[in-house]
């Protein structure tokens, strides 16, 4: 399923935007996607890909901060840069991918990512080739069965430069997948177990 649309956006305080791509994998491509200070949450098995070539992603056009959620073992790609200013939060063994192989996508520059404390099997994945730095905060959750999983391509690296800290009081879990290369640079630290 693919809805091609030139800009896509909520009236503000219409509430959140619900996506259930159970009949398939949802491609929305749009140049703008503006919150307009709702969220956007993603459930179901299926895959969400936002293409935002030449546009804002997810973007907040207005005042206040919309944010992406990512549930359900859902996965959302995003291709772009995006500028909402709410929260990244992936939960209940849901996926988030920046970049499909190519050089572009990310999340806004002002949001940290939260792993869900009640949730298991979380991944953030790069699959970028330009080998990124990414100085996002990092939320871990509280244990063993609540960690990040931090992923990355095959042939490709990533390098984390923000904070890593866990979700709530408690000592969070933070571990590495896939065949790519993960650098943790001083500044990053972290409170849990890596």
């Amino acid at each position: 399923q693919t809805v091609s649309l030139s800009q896509f956006s909520f009236n503000s305080g219409s509430g959140n935007l619900e996506l259930d791509p159970t009949l398939g994998d949802l491609t929305i491509n749009a140049q703008n996607i503006w919150t307009n200070g709702n969220t956007i949450s993603v459930w179901g098995l299926k895959t969400l890909t936002i293409n935002n070539t030449g546009g804002n992603g997810i973007a907040n056009g207005i005042a206040l901060g919309g944010g992406l959620h990512i549930r359900s073992n859902a996965t959302a790609i995003l291709t772009g840069s995006n500028s909402y200013t709410g929260a990244t939060t992936i939960a209940g063994g849901g996926t988030l991918q920046l970049g499909n192989g190519g050089t572009a996508g990310g999340i806004a520059s002002t949001s940290a990512v939260i792993f869900d404390p009640g949730s298991t099997n979380n991944v953030l994945r790069f699959n970028r080739s330009d080998n990124p730095t990414f100085d996002r905060e990092i939320r871990t959750g509280d244990n063993f069965n609540h960690r990040a999983n931090i992923s990355v391509a095959n042939g490709t690296s990533a390098t984390l430069s923000g904070a890593i800290t866990p979700t709530s009081g408690g000592g969070g879990e933070f571990w590495k997948l896939g065949g790519g290369t993960l650098t943790i640079t001083p500044n990053a630290g972290s409170s849990g177990r890596t």
